[in-house]
């Protein structure tokens, strides 16, 4: 939330999607399947009382973080509905037959699974409205591997698993070690969306 002077900003809650304020001077916004209310001081942009449930099973576009939501001038609200949907990773073998499943069922968007040599899984994962990079070991354990509240995508693993390449703010790449905790390095910054997608077999070009 921000003032349109720009003097003040700050941040009021975790959600799916993007707030909308409603006449009766509550904010509405999509968590977790349910579309909720919590009412809103417009003057002090200071949140009152504790969130309620208005309805169930709200549509939200999670690769954008927008919900099919909108309320009128006159009071009103309209909201678009969708099924809950849970992603899971699984190994399939090259018929097609599936092996086994990883992990727990997941109401957040999954997405972009790249998988180490030593058998990781790193993924893009969608919590509180931002996204972020996850591991997923093979017993299944998880893991938040970035915490920038930019969105972090399309990971990629280095040919000697120590690092991965991600995309940041959809214009930047940057190389994260995932074993001695030095500081990130920004390796591509450019003006159209670019994105990592593969690694040489020798590393040293990243596709």
């Amino acid at each position: 939330m921000a003032r349109l002077d720009g003097t003040e900003t700050k941040r009021l809650l975790d959600a799916d999607g993007a707030a909308v304020y409603a006449r009766s001077g509550h904010l509405l916004f999509p968590r977790q399947g349910e579309l909720l209310a919590q009412s809103f001081d417009a003057i002090r942009l200071t949140l009152d009382g504790e969130a309620f449930r208005v309805a169930d099973s709200v549509s939200v576009n999670q690769g954008i973080s927008l919900a099919s939501l909108s309320a009128s001038a006159s009071g009103p609200i309209a909201y678009g509905t969708d099924s809950i949907r849970q992603t899971q990773f699984a190994w399939f073998d090259r018929s097609g037959r599936r092996l086994e499943t990883l992990g727990t069922p997941d109401q957040r968007g999954l997405a972009n699974p790249s998988l180490s040599p030593d058998g990781r899984i790193a993924f893009s994962r969608l919590v509180g409205a931002n996204w972020d990079v996850w591991l997923l070991d093979m017993q299944g354990a998880v893991s938040k591997f970035t915490s920038a509240l930019a969105p972090d995508w399309y990971p990629v693993w280095s040919r000697d698993g120590q690092q991965i390449f991600d995309q940041t703010m959809i214009s930047n790449i940057y190389s994260r070690s995932v074993t001695d905790g030095t500081p990130e390095q920004l390796l591509l910054r450019e003006t159209t969306m670019v994105y990592p997608s593969d690694v040489s077999p020798n590393g040293s070009v990243l596709l």
